[in-house]
C-alpha cells in the first residue's frame, strides 16, 4: 500500500516540477538537461516509513563516473519541509507541495550557483577531480562521446 501511495505522490509531483522545467524520466528521477550537464531531482522512499528524502544533483553529461552521483543538497539535513504521507489525498497533494517546494526553494539557488561556476570554470563545488576536469574537457569542445551517452543513458535524457 506504501508503495502505491508514495506512486501517488510521484505523479503529483511530477506537475510541480513540471513547471519548474523538470520532466520524469525514471520512477524516482526527474531531470532539467541543457547542453553540459543535467540538474536532476532523485526522491528515496524510506523503508521504514511512508516518507521521502529529496536529493538534487547536478550530472556533468562528460563524467566517466559510471552510476549518477547524489552530489547536491539533500532534505535530510533540512527540518522545514515535510515529506511524510498518509492515505488521505490532503496528505498525498501536501506531500508533493512540499517536494516541489524544496526543490524551488534549495534547488533553485543551488543550482543557479552551478551554472555561475560552469561559466567561471571554478569548480570548487563539484566534488570529484574527474568531474572538473570532464567539464573543462567539455566546454573546450573534447567530451568523450561515449561518457556523454552514458550518462543521457543514466538519465534518461535524449
Amino acid at each position: 500500500m506504501k508503495r502505491s501511495l508514495s506512486e501517488k505522490v510521484r505523479c503529483q509531483t511530477t506537475k510541480h516540477l513540471h513547471t519548474l522545467g523538470f520532466a520524469r524520466i525514471k520512477s524516482t528521477f526527474w531531470t532539467r538537461p541543457s547542453e553540459l550537464v543535467v540538474e536532476f531531482v532523485h526522491l528515496h522512499l524510506y523503508s521504514f516509513a511512508p516518507e521521502f528524502r529529496i536529493h538534487i544533483g547536478v550530472r556533468v553529461l562528460n563524467d566517466p563516473l559510471r552510476a549518477i552521483a547524489l552530489n547536491g543538497p539533500s532534505s535530510v539535513s533540512v527540518d522545514s519541509y515535510n515529506t511524510k504521507f498518509t492515505e488521505d489525498p490532503a496528505s498525498l497533494m501536501e506531500c508533493a507541495a512540499e517536494i516541489a517546494r524544496y526543490c524551488s526553494d534549495v534547488g533553485d539557488t543551488w543550482w543557479a550557483k552551478q551554472r555561475q561556476l560552469e561559466q567561471h570554470l571554478d569548480n570548487s563545488s563539484l566534488r570529484r577531480p574527474e568531474e572538473a576536469m570532464a567539464l573543462r574537457e567539455a566546454i573546450a569542445g573534447r567530451a568523450d562521446p561515449q561518457r556523454v551517452l552514458r550518462s543521457r543513458n543514466l538519465l534518461g535524457v535524449s
